[in-house]
């Protein structure tokens, strides 16, 4: 019996993770970590509340399996400050990557972004940068990491200045040729299909896979 472990199942990336590995036979359990309840039932879906991810013992439970899916993200604007912001997308995935690999848990896949960099003057980036850095020190036999540029899907919430953008996206991926192309924006289900066929080749080492790469990767199963 195979078990997927989920965080940031409520976000654009989470949730179209959690239908598809739902949908799939890959895995006989979709394990969520989650602040609030995701509105749908399954058989395979196993849904764990917790109140707070700084509180470690909770989570030890539950990061019990054979992948765990990061797709933690948020935004500054939505985080409120920095330093809520750099909770949730460097803080919450080094801690659960921490304790799922204490548990034994033998691959992580996590969501990054485009460019980044620990030493970034951008703060966004420095920060993805950052979380990237520290997920490479915690010594999985395999852990894959997913930069994506602008992600395309339907929100809960909305963002007027990110759907300005991705119209936008629309007309100037056109433009993104030869080594711009990583820059062009990208479905979430792209994102995800190619983080399920990843795990399914169960490469060892530290894999790093950019927007045109994940392109790549779901064209190449179709």
């Amino acid at each position: 019996m195979q078990t997927a472990i989920v965080t940031g199942a409520t976000g654009l990336c989470g949730k179209a993770l959690v239908q598809l590995l739902l949908e799939d036979n890959t895995f006989n359990k979709v394990r969520t970590i989650t602040r609030k309840r995701l509105p749908i039932d399954h058989p395979k879906l196993e849904q764990v509340l917790v109140a707070d991810f700084e509180q470690e013992e909770p989570l030890k439970p539950a990061l019990q399996g054979d992948a765990l899916f990061c797709c933690i993200g948020t935004t500054i604007k939505k985080a409120g400050t920095q330093a809520n912001f750099v909770k949730v997308d460097l803080e919450i995935p080094v801690t659960v990557a921490n304790i799922a690999h204490a548990n034994g848990v033998p691959q992580m896949l996590v969501i990054s972004a485009v460019g980044a960099d620990a030493a970034a003057r951008n703060f966004y980036l420095r920060t993805k940068g950052s979380m990237e850095n520290a997920v490479k020190q915690v010594g999985f036999a395999g852990l894959h990491i997913f930069r994506p540029s602008l992600i395309n899907g339907q929100r809960d919430e909305r963002r007027f200045t990110e759907k300005l953008a991705m119209n936008l996206m629309h007309v100037l991926n056109v433009l993104l040729v030869g080594n711009l192309r990583k820059y062009r924006s990208i479905n979430a289900t792209t994102i995800v299909k190619a983080m399920l066929k990843v795990y399914q080749a169960h490469q060892d080492g530290v894999h790093i896979y950019e927007s045109d790469e994940i392109e790549k990767i779901v064209s190449a199963a179709s």
